[in-house]
């Protein structure tokens, strides 16, 4: 008998499984199969701060402003709020740009590119300590 074990489910080191069992690993995906999340957080103590979307593949302009439109559909983003995202070509793309910016201006939402680039160093500060850490 084999003990199966899906691929996702692997966060440790080794294989838990029955003694005297083969273990099998399996791999729903194949090996150039890649997955990209766009991820937004609010800062206000809501309840649900956390909407993100995963896709399949590579994130376009059109995908971000898909999102951007999700978000204000659903409430994520409302009237007083910031929207702050890093210098990436797709989250305003030259096609994107003047829908994703009509959008924020009705729905109230601000977007101020000085704060995107306070918000980009001090990403790329924290990720420069991050190489400095060893977990033993």
């Amino acid at each position: 008998m084999h003990h199966l074990i899906r691929l996702l489910d692997l966060y440790k080191r080794k294989v838990a499984a029955p003694r005297g069992t083969k273990r099998v690993v399996i791999n729903p995906f194949p090996l150039n199969f890649q997955l990209h999340m766009t991820f937004m957080t609010k800062l206000d103590g809501s309840e649900r701060p956390f909407f993100f979307d995963l896709l399949k593949d590579t994130n376009t302009g059109a995908d971000f402003a898909e999102f951007v439109e999700a978000a204000v559909a659903r409430g994520h983003l409302v009237s007083g709020d910031y929207l702050v995202v890093d210098n990436a070509a797709v989250h305003f793309s030259a096609d994107t740009a003047p829908r994703l910016f009509q959008l924020l201006e009705t729905a109230g939402v601000r977007y101020s590119y000085f704060l995107c680039m306070i918000l980009t160093a001090a990403f790329r500060f924290m990720l420069s300590s991050f190489q400095h850490i060893h977990l033993s």
